[in-house]
């Protein structure tokens, strides 16, 4: 009590009572508000947790989404890589062994996959372990489904033939779609590519010749090949092509044919190690300080019924220099003289010496080709002489003068020949006929640098176009063969109209013709009915007004025109085959034409059309043709219906 009493030794005053009270209160309300706030404190951190969860959760959520969105609908195209492995430096024709490698490296699979390999011209496939669909530049593998991280290899056999050091590309790729797309992909890189170079071939081929020779002088040229592989080929070819001027006189062997500048030789077989050669002999003209090129090409093929394919080419060179003698030829006085069925050709062969020496022992030879067009039965020789295979020859036997040709002495051979009547016409390919003619001075004692005695010292080769021609007939029928009618009296009577058919008809001989017009007047008693046939169809007088206003706005068709003004008739054809009428049908064409004779008229033969001129152009001689047909008259010496005397006009009874 008394401790009370001290420790409470302040008054208590009453109006004091009432602040300590609310003191009191109002520690409790901080204590209570700090109680609140530390609550509030702890529920915000357990929010603030919960949120970095759920945003944690919804990235791992984001992340997955996006990798399956990824897996399902994203795809690296570079993951798909085909590949093509093999040799880059081959031999022409060798089989060697090539892979196609492809990979999926993809997380998914592929669809309707395909290997496509594009390949040269000269790329040839064997064989190949999986099957292909082969065009000309390109092979295709169908795959089929090409699971993930699937690994495949197509092998094939193929070969490549071409010339030594010539390169090729062979590019391959891959066409796909994924699993989980619907369009398709195609994929490729610097290794789906591959260059293929041929560094050697399986033949040897050689040719050789005179490094130089005189203007028209002999050559010798000799060809060499060599089968140097371990294949056996068929079908070996070589081909030598003759430069501008050359003189194709003979080989051995003998070519299996001979075109313009070119000769082809064909041998079955050669074994490794076989070999051949061939020599040919010939004349070469040109101009002094010329170089002229002689071509070999080689070709072969592996099976007999294989087709021969080109593996190598060489060439050799010749210059020529000036030769001692000159020689010329002329046909009827001409150099470009174009020859016509039926005709004499004249021939004249100049030579002279124009070397400061004289020239011994001098053989002039001529040789012509054009069996198909000449009669050889019709040569005249002049101071010469012909063997069997109609080769001419002069000599001293003959021209004494050729012994000894002194310098600067000229002289002249000359020979005539005829054309055939009848050419010997096959087929189609019979036509755009020549005449050739190749005249040689060989000399016996002749002694040179460049030329060896008894050689070819100067030649000339002469060409000459056949121009066949075209040819026009015309003929008058009263009974034809009822396509057009006539009618009328027959004979013809004086004061009535009796009507008739004229023909023309073209045959052409061994050219194309062009530009070709047929023409004819009528007398003044002749009228044009209107009525034709051409090309097989029948026109009136309605229609042929109508198709001839057709006809003069496109010239280049075929038309028959009558022009009132000046009676004339005119046959327009743009272009006619060669030997039309003689392995193809005439050509032809009929007209209807009305003749009303008078009294006077009486007791004569009447003129239904007037002479018929023709013009035309010679497409392969460019030369200009002309020709006639008789007039054709009411005589009707075609028509064997109609009487000797009925063609006679008589008076109406």
């Amino acid at each position: 009590m008394n401790q009370l009493n001290e420790n409470s030794k302040e008054e208590i005053h009453p109006e004091k009572i009432g602040d300590f009270l609310d003191q009191n209160n109002q520690n409790k309300k901080s204590v209570q508000e700090e109680d609140i706030f530390l609550a509030r404190d702890k529920k915000t951190k357990n929010k603030k947790v919960v949120i970095w969860i759920a945003a944690l959760l919804l990235i791992i959520l984001g992340l997955a989404f996006y990798s399956y969105y990824r897996g399902q609908f994203s795809f690296n195209a570079q993951e798909v890589e085909v590949v093509i492995l093999g040799p880059e430096e081959i031999m022409s024709g060798e089989k060697i062994d090539y892979q196609i490698k492809y990979t999926n490296r993809t997380r998914t699979s592929l669809k309707n996959s395909k290997a496509l390999l594009s390949i040269p011209e000269k790329f040839i496939l064997i064989s190949s372990d999986k099957d292909f669909k082969s065009e000309p530049t390109v092979i295709t593998w169908d795959l089929g489904e090409l699971r993930a991280g699937e690994t495949g290899i197509i092998g094939m056999s193929a070969k490549i033939i071409g010339f030594e050091g010539s390169e090729y590309s062979v590019d391959s790729r891959m066409l796909y779609t994924p699993s989980n797309f619907n369009s398709e992909f195609q994929s490729a890189s610097e290794n789906s590519k591959i260059r293929i170079k041929i560094t050697s071939v399986p033949f040897k081929l050689s040719i050789s010749s005179s490094e130089s020779v005189i203007a028209g002088g002999e050559i010798e040229t000799a060809v060499n090949y060599e089968n140097v592989s371990q294949t056996e080929f068929h079908k070996i070819g070589v081909r030598v092509l003759f430069p501008e001027g050359f003189i194709f006189n003979s080989s051995e062997p003998p070519p299996d044919r001979s075109e313009n500048n070119s000769a082809y030789w064909m041998f079955n077989e050669i074994e490794y190690g076989g070999a051949g050669k061939i020599e040919i002999l010939g004349a070469l003209n040109g101009k002094e300080g010329e170089i002229k090129k002689i071509e070999a090409i080689l070709e072969a093929a592996e099976t007999e019924d294989g087709l021969p394919v080109e593996y190598l080419k060489t060439e050799s060179e010749i210059a020529i220099t000036e030769a001692p003698l000159i020689i010329s030829q002329t046909i009827n006085g001409l150099t470009d003289y174009i020859a016509r069925k039926n005709e004499e050709l004249e021939y004249k062969i100049k030579y002279q010496n124009v070397n400061d020496k004289a020239i011994k022992g001098l053989v002039i030879n001529s040789i012509l080709e054009g069996q198909e067009v000449l009669d050889f039965n019709a040569l005249k020789i002049t101071n010469g002489s012909c063997d069997e295979q109609f080769k001419i020859t002069w000599s001293a036997f003959n021209i004494p003068e050729l012994a000894v040709l002194e310098p600067n002495q000229e002289g002249e051979v000359n020979f005539k020949i005829k054309l055939k009547d009848y050419f010997n016409i096959g087929g189609y390919e019979d036509k755009e006929f020549v005449i050739r003619s190749v005249a040689t001075v060989k000399s016996f004692n002749f002694n040179s640098e460049s030329v060896n005695i008894g050689k070819i010292i100067a030649s000339n080769e002469l060409v000459t176009p056949v121009s066949g021609g075209l040819f026009l007939k015309s003929a008058g029928y009263y009974n034809d063969d009822g396509r057009i009618e006539n009618e009328g009296p027959i004979p013809p009577t004086a004061g009535e109209t009796t009507t008739y058919i004229v023909h023309w008809y073209l045959n052409s001989v061994v050219s194309d013709i062009d530009q070709i017009k047929v023409s004819a007047v009528l007398p003044e008693k002749a009228e044009w009915t209107g009525k034709y046939i051409l090309n097989g169809r029948v026109f009136n007088e309605d229609y042929f007004v109508e198709n001839n206003k057709e006809a003069n706005s496109e010239k280049e068709k075929e038309k028959l025109v009558y022009y009132s003004d000046t009676r004339e008739i005119v046959w327009e054809i743009p272009l006619l085959p060669a030997n039309t009428g003689i392995i193809s049908p005439v050509k032809e064409i009929a007209f209807q034409i009305a003749l009303t004779p008078d009294k006077e008229d009486v007791g004569k033969i009447m003129t239904l059309v007037g002479e018929s001129v023709m013009t035309a152009h010679d497409q392969f001689t460019d030369l200009n043709l002309t020709g006639e047909a008789e007039a054709v008259t009411t005589e009707m010496l075609d028509d064997e219906s109609i009487g000797e005397k009925e063609g006679m006009v008589v008076e109406s009874p």
